[in-house]
C-alpha cells in the first residue's frame, strides 16, 4: 500500500522497527569496517561516506545497486576477489530474533526481540 504509513499505524511502527533493526546491523557492521562510518551514518550516502569509498573501495557488503558504487565502477568482483554480498553469513556481533531474549554481543547490542 502506497503511503500506508502515514495511514495505518501498524505499517508506521513496522517501518520504525525495520529501520532501527538495519541501523543496528550498520552499526554493528562498523566494528569490522570502520573507515566507512558506519556507527555514524548507518550506511546512508553522506559526503564522509562516499569519500571513503573513492578512498577505500567498497567492500563485499555494499550494494552493487548503490547509485556511488554502480556509477564509479567501483565493485568489481572478479578483480577484488570478493563474493556477493548476498553469499555472506550474518555478522557475529548481530543478534538473532531466535537468540535468547537476555542475550547481548561483544558490541553491546541486544537482540531484536528485545527492541
Amino acid at each position: 500500500m502506497v503511503g500506508g504509513d502515514a495511514l495505518v499505524p501498524c505499517i508506521s511502527a513496522a517501518s520504525i522497527v525495520a529501520k532501527e533493526h538495519r541501523d543496528r546491523i550498520m552499526r554493528a557492521h562498523a566494528l569490522d569496517h570502520p573507515h566507512y562510518g558506519w556507527d555514524t551514518n548507518v550506511g546512508y550516502g553522506t559526503p564522509e561516506h562516499l569519500a571513503a569509498l573513492r578512498r577505500h573501495g567498497p567492500c563485499p557488503l555494499h550494494r552493487r545497486g548503490f547509485a556511488p558504487v554502480a556509477q564509479l565502477g567501483l565493485f568489481d568482483h572478479a578483480a577484488a576477489g570478493f563474493a556477493p554480498a548476498e553469499s555472506f553469513a550474518p555478522h557475529p556481533n548481530i543478534s538473532s530474533p531466535e537468540a535468547p531474549a537476555d542475550s547481548t554481543s561483544r558490541s553491546g547490542l541486544v537482540s531484536f526481540a528485545e527492541a
